[in-house]
């Protein structure tokens, strides 16, 4: 389980609690814990267990060290990205004997001896381009998979501060669970109000990739002064009532409970210095200390149970569902078109189109819908009907794969059949979480989408004005990931919705509009012409009114684009 330790201000004994949580565990629940110092801009973690002198590469190197191997246009290999390993885990900083709890440590950098070097890599890292070019999400999900797979009952990242431009890594992305710690000022309510709701409204929890499991902690209470002391525990439970209740949900604890075992007494001998309550001479802890409120913070830890109320993400559910056994369909003579895009790119318009136009060939007559599945064919009918009517077809919903096999025979030559498969999945489905962890055997969705992209002819990238910029980056990286499979088919760019583009902008032609709106793709692409066919294509159905009604088909780009496949990719 990795849980972070946030606080919204310093000062509030965030990295205090996280140590004694670990050295709790690890002394008196032999457990085996890794704690890693992700307060990049404030490193302090390794002062603790006075280890000042640390060499190895820590978390802003792996960091640095990825965007390197990312910069140029080589060939991506998963196994040879920094991941948190053993040439950056400093072990058994907790001195404990073997068989024993154990305590190891990951600092935030490989320090040099005035900072400057370190200084230097962490003000100069720019994790904007890190996320929007590099896919830097998709890289987050390789090392929150890598630190799963160390052999530790607990990851504890000590997070940085306020706001910072990858809070949303150690906030929402890595942690299964959330500690935050809140001093008694107004500042730090509602700093920390405002990261608890930004985590459980966040895309990567409404897509349910995690629960959000937020653990408020009331940290330096002078329980002295009895008057603010009250008045100050109620504005804490009013103020995180919602976090505490959903918390309690996940220990089996009551909320007042939770109250009365989660406050952290200020105590002003133990402001001086860093200290550790546990160590391996630690036999009693007494009644009304603050080892013993550690202790009944750790408690609440051990309880967590998420998987009870977390049953996973139920697109991915749906998903693994509709891909068993798509590896069977797949057959030799046929030619998979494989259209990659986001959602409302317009992909199930460019194939319908394509269907269509085929369809209306004067040498082609359609042979049969050569798949056995209703629903498949219930929609290649709606393809065809809605484009003859003058209506969009219908969208690939999410959770649906569509793999539509339609044969066609050539007119006057014998046995001259030819087969498509358009192997269609939702916008909102193509993530590249899924697509890139070919190594989850049990990941069916990911292994029918590279078995998919391993027997296609075509693969066709579609984008349109609305979602260029975006599209940018996505292209880039799943081009990257074709690449790394060995894949050399022809690829087709397609510009979507022309008449838009052309009204509005004038480009000459489609690789005009794509170099100047998709330049990682297009770079890309260029680096590889080479190797393999490559061509750029306008695509618009046709005339559409201000209400979105097709006025009038045009068949001239689908019939283009098809040209162009059958002389390059198509048997």
């Amino acid at each position: 389980m990795i849980i972070s330790f946030y606080s919204y201000k310093g000062g509030v004994g965030r990295t205090q609690l996280l140590v004694n949580i670990a050295s709790y565990l690890c002394f008196f629940e032999n457990k085996k814990i890794l704690v890693i110092d992700w307060d990049l801009e404030a490193p302090g973690l390794h002062y603790f267990f006075n280890k000042e002198n640390i060499k190895s590469k820590g978390v802003i190197d792996i960091f640095t060290e990825f965007v390197e191997i990312m910069k140029p246009f080589n060939e991506l290999d998963e196994n040879k990205l920094p991941i948190f390993d053993n040439s950056c885990i400093v072990k058994n900083v907790s001195n404990t004997p073997a068989n024993k709890g154990q305590i190891d440590l990951v600092t935030a950098g490989n320090f040099d001896t005035d900072y400057k070097e370190y200084s230097s890599r962490v003000n100069t890292f720019n994790w904007v381009e890190f996320y929007n070019k590099f896919d830097g999400a998709t890289y987050i999900e390789i090392l929150k998979k890598s630190l799963k797979d160390l052999n530790y009952d607990y990851v504890f990242i000590d997070s940085r501060t306020g706001i910072s431009d990858y809070s949303g890594i150690v906030n929402i992305q890595f942690p299964d669970v959330n500690v935050l710690v809140v001093a008694p000022t107004k500042q730090n309510f509602i700093g920390n109000l405002r990261v608890a709701n930004n985590i459980k409204n966040s895309l990567y929890v409404e897509k349910e990739y995690r629960k959000p499991v937020i653990m408020p902690i009331f940290s330096r209470v002078d329980i002295s002064v009895e008057e603010k002391t009250g008045s100050w525990n109620k504005y804490f439970k009013d103020t995180f009532e919602y976090f505490i209740e959903e918390f309690c949900k996940y220990t089996n604890n009551l909320v007042n409970d939770y109250l009365d075992n989660i406050l952290l007494d200020y105590k002003r001998d133990l402001s001086f210095g860093e200290q550790i309550l546990f160590n391996s001479k630690t036999k009693e802890i007494s009644e009304k200390s603050l080892a013993k409120q550690y202790k009944q913070i750790a408690k609440y830890i051990l309880n967590i149970n998420i998987e009870k109320n977390f049953t996973g993400n139920s697109n991915s559910k749906a998903l693994n569902r509709n891909f068993n056994n798509i590896e069977d369909n797949f057959k030799q003579n046929t030619n998979y078109i494989f259209p990659f895009g986001s959602s409302n790119v317009g992909k199930s318009t460019v194939l319908a189109m394509l269907a269509h136009t085929i369809k209306h060939k004067p040498d082609l007559v359609l042979k049969a819908n050569l798949s056995d599945k209703k629903g498949f064919k219930y929609l290649f009918k709606n393809w065809l009907e809605s484009i003859e009517n003058k209506n969009f077809p219908i969208k690939s919903k999410q959770g649906e794969l569509l793999n539509i096999d339609v044969g066609f025979e050539i007119i006057g030559q014998d046995e001259a059949t030819f087969n498509f498969t358009f192997f269609e999945i939702s916008g909102e489905d193509f993530n590249f979480f899924d697509i890139i962890n070919e190594s989850d055997q049990e990941n069916t969705i990911s292994n029918s989408i590279l078995n998919a992209l391993d027997n296609s002819r075509i693969i066709m990238l579609i984008s349109e004005p609305n979602t260029v910029h975006e599209d940018d980056n996505k292209i880039f990286q799943f081009l990257l990931r074709t690449e790394s499979m060995g894949l050399n088919v022809p690829i087709v760019l397609i510009a979507a919705k022309w008449d838009i583009i052309s009204d509005n902008e004038k480009y000459e032609n489609a690789e005009s509009f794509a170099k100047l709106n998709l330049p990682n793709t297009t770079a890309y692409l260029k680096s590889k012409k080479h190797k393999t066919n490559i061509a750029y294509f306008p695509f618009s159905v046709g005339s559409v009114d201000e209400n979105n009604n097709i006025t009038n088909i045009n068949t001239k780009y689908a019939s283009e684009i098809l040209d162009w496949m059958f002389l390059k990719g198509l048997d």
